[in-house]
């Protein structure tokens, strides 16, 4: 781990492998937490990857208008 870390970093590189640690598991937790509540039923218009793939390019125009105005 010295070798990985550094010379007198190991308590860094303890903390970040940490923190990475636990945002994965708080992903992985979020996945479990909310699976099924997404369906192709209620959400149609979103059935494709086309179809994601225009409503990801409409919400960044969309963003990108916003952040022009402000």
């Amino acid at each position: 781990m010295d070798k990985m870390a550094g010379r007198r970093k190991r308590g860094l590189y303890i903390a970040n492998a940490t923190r990475k640690k636990l945002e994965r598991e708080r992903f992985l937790k979020a996945i479990a937490e909310t699976r099924g509540a997404w369906s192709d039923k209620d959400h149609p218009e979103l059935k494709t990857a086309a179809d994601v793939t225009q409503f990801v390019r409409e919400m960044r125009q969309a963003y990108r208008k916003r952040d022009k105005r402000n």
